[in-house]
């Protein structure tokens, strides 16, 4: 079967976690997740992840600043996870929040599972 793709899941929300979570894994790859940013970055440290689905609106640390946190980890490790932002939010200004804190993509919350299939084939073909 090859290589299986590990994908992190970062939201804050219990049960989007496990909705997306299951969603992937009834893909065949590997889940994880984490509660918050800093949880992210600390899941992050001890494993490595193909896509990094991350929620921008989260306790304790957001989507953005864990996401430069994790660009800044990469640049020491040469790590290149894709990192997906999930969000509410679709305006122009948000979005580029969002590629300026090192994002490579967008999804809107609430997460479609085709809109979430379209993204991973997307990133993970390029694989």
């Amino acid at each position: 079967m090859g290589n299986v793709f590990s994908i992190l899941v970062v939201d804050d929300s219990d049960a989007s976690r496990e909705i997306v979570k299951f969603l992937i894994e009834k893909r065949g790859y590997a889940a994880s997740t984490a509660a918050n940013g800093k949880e992210a970055i600390h899941t992050v440290e001890s494993g490595s992840f193909d896509i990094i689905l991350m929620d921008i609106q989260m306790p304790i640390m957001n989507g953005f600043d864990a996401a430069r946190e994790i660009r800044h980890m990469e640049k020491l490790n040469h790590g290149n996870a894709v990192i997906i932002a999930l969000t509410a939010y679709t305006s122009q200004e948000e979005i580029e929040k969002c590629i300026s804190a090192g994002m490579n993509d967008y999804l809107i919350k609430p997460i479609q599972p085709h809109s979430l299939y379209e993204k991973l084939d997307k990133w993970l073909s390029n694989s």
